[in-house]
């Protein structure tokens, strides 16, 4: 007969237990004591967003030897990106709309730019990204047309 022995201590899987819920509490604690840290990840994102479809569109223009524009615009009270790419050698005329949402405001000049089939952009583009008072700003060089974003 194998006598019981005395349990000291906890085992793994009660440790990892009491981590995964002091983790969950504190995540969701976050989300209620600091709104701004939610508005910053979400103004982040539509930052990465705005970078990314510039970047496409840059590079779009180079690939199908096909200048694109790029506009932003305000349309039923959503902000929202209008990508066109003029009718090139390879490709006919296309158009893509970007919503970025009604509670973003993107501000700044030019409200828009134009990508050559040479990769560079036809003027200097700064725009400041707003969601829930937090901002952060991408820019376009035009003798490169590279693309840079700031984050909060």
């Amino acid at each position: 007969m194998v006598p019981k022995s005395k349990r000291n201590g906890v085992t793994l899987i009660e440790a990892v237990m009491v981590v995964v819920l002091l983790s969950a509490s504190a995540v969701a604690s976050s989300f209620v004591l600091r709104p701004r840290w939610s508005s910053q990840r979400s103004v982040t994102g539509v930052i990465h967003h705005v970078a990314d479809a510039l970047e496409m569109a840059r590079n779009t223009s180079i690939t199908n030897q096909a200048d694109v524009r790029v506009e932003r615009i305000r349309k039923d009270g959503q902000a929202m990106l209008l990508i066109t790419e003029v009718a090139g050698p390879i490709r006919d005329e296309r158009v893509t709309w970007f919503d970025l949402g009604p509670e973003v405001t993107v501000e700044g000049t030019p409200s828009e730019i134009l990508f050559s089939p040479l990769g560079t952009a036809n003027r200097d583009l700064r725009w400041r990204i707003i969601q829930g008072g937090v901002s952060g700003e991408v820019r376009v060089s035009p003798t490169t047309g590279k693309v840079q974003f700031q984050v909060p």
